[in-house]
């Protein structure tokens, strides 16, 4: 542990020391935001984990936030008492932190009855006109582990306390829809959660989300995440100063791997959709005119892998994949830049025109984005997108699922999972999944 976390760690323990689990919270009026994290340390993140608590809750207390957290330390921790069990925080005074043992640790954060319970319970508790829901752990791309509505489906949190549960994107749709909550914003503080397929799965939601298409590493900064709130004449502006400061705080620690993080008005989510659909289109009407050695060359450019000597380009220099450099398994890629690229290598004129229309309504969408070291030809992320090809999207991954879960899988192939997606359902985009036949 480095000497800075250390020093953030005996603060942390500071804070927790200053609790009183017995006393009720104070009731106060109505504030302007209530910030609510909720997560888990997933058993190798609690020196970030208590980096997060103590920017959110050691840095002052703004009278318009209040602040709440339901956060799990990892089993390695659960003898100690400031971090047994599930752990509820809140930020009730200057200097007061209220910091209890909500559940034990076989408490399941993955439960959408759970999660939309704790979101109840914090809106009698911490009235406010706006909601902003941060997600915090461990994240990936859309993949087998993205069970619809299952147990022990996906990567947004993952606990070690109950083999390694997480919680998919249908489990958070589910416990947002449960809880009845409109918010204002929802933080996507995980790897890959700038996907077509997560945040059109919780478009209707939010009104902004915040969240990286690749890797992130530690997870952002909230140091002035509430003074930002209370200081700001908008929401979009004080998240798009977080997002700015959190690419700050990136580039200090690591200034190696691609990153960006982007800020999204979900309330243009439909028009972007009902344009990437007519780009679908018309990429699947290229792919079907094509035969001989057209089709070939189609499959050729489909083929194409991330490689570090090739500065995140695919082998034919045309498709981007979100990959940091030492995983060369990711097969998601930027949607916009995709589309594309496709037009531009076989002229396809209708698919050109269609990504031009594209790329005016995401820009509508995309408020603001900060990147660091991505490609030059790629210049600014969109969203990532799963461009798998037809073996893997077809594959039966019900042994690799035991492995990592410990049961078996309801859903066994990708082609079983995606259609469940509202990106997929308004957009077919498992018809180009299906016909990617070469690797």
């Amino acid at each position: 542990m480095t000497k800075v976390r250390y020093i953030v760690l005996l603060a942390v323990l500071a804070l927790l020391g200053c609790t009183n689990p017995d006393k009720a919270l104070e009731r106060r009026g109505e504030a302007e935001y209530t910030v609510i994290l909720y997560g888990c340390a997933g058993g190798n993140l609690d020196s970030y984990l208590n980096e997060k608590i103590y920017q959110l809750f050691g840095q002052g207390y703004e009278k318009e936030v209040f602040v709440t957290a339901l956060v799990k330390y990892s089993s390695s921790l659960q003898h100690k008492r400031a971090y047994s069990g599930t752990r509820r925080l809140s930020l009730i005074g200057r200097s007061r932190v209220e910091n209890e043992r909500y559940a034990d640790a076989s408490f399941a954060l993955d439960n959408p009855e759970n999660f939309a319970t704790f979101i109840a319970e914090t809106k009698l508790r911490m009235p406010a006109k706006k909601y902003i829901l941060i997600l915090w752990n461990h994240g990936e791309e859309f993949s087998i582990f993205d069970q619809p509505l299952a147990a022990g489906s996906r990567a947004i949190l993952y606990d070690d306390n109950r083999n390694y549960a997480p919680l998919s994107i249908f489990e958070l749709e589910r416990a947002l829809a449960l809880a009845d909550t409109h918010f204002d914003a929802i933080v996507l503080d995980a790897c890959r959660m700038a996907s077509a397929e997560y945040l059109f799965q919780i478009k209707d939601y939010a009104d902004f989300v915040v969240a990286p298409s690749h890797n992130i590493y530690g997870g952002m900064h909230y140091k002035r995440f509430a003074h930002h709130l209370a200081e700001s004449n908008s929401l979009p502006s004080a998240l798009s100063q977080f997002a700015s400061s959190t690419m700050k705080h990136w580039t200090r620690y690591d200034t190696s791997e691609p990153m960006d993080i982007s800020l999204f008005d979900m309330r243009k989510a439909d028009v972007v959709l009902k344009h990437l659909a007519e780009c679908s289109r018309q990429l699947l009407a290229l792919r079907n005119s094509l035969s001989g050695e057209e089709l070939l060359r189609y499959h050729r450019l489909n083929k194409t892998k991330q490689s570090i000597c090739k500065e995140f380009y695919g082998e034919e220099g045309i498709l981007y994949f979100i990959n940091p450099k030492s995983d060369s398994s990711v097969e998601s890629v930027d949607i916009l830049y995709h589309l594309s690229s496709f037009g531009e290598a076989f002229n396809h004129q209708p698919l050109k025109e269609s990504v031009v229309e594209a790329h005016k309504a995401f820009n509508e969408m995309q408020l603001a984005t900060y990147s660091h070291n991505l490609s030059p030809a790629i210049g600014t992320t969109s969203l990532a997108v799963k461009w798998s090809y037809h073996h893997r999207y077809t594959f039966d991954y019900t042994r690799e699922y035991i492995e990592k879960i410990g049961q078996e899988p309801q859903f066994t192939t990708l082609k079983s999972i995606y259609p469940y997606l509202h990106f997929d359902q308004a957009t077919s985009w498992s018809l180009l999944l299906e016909g990617n036949m070469l690797e």
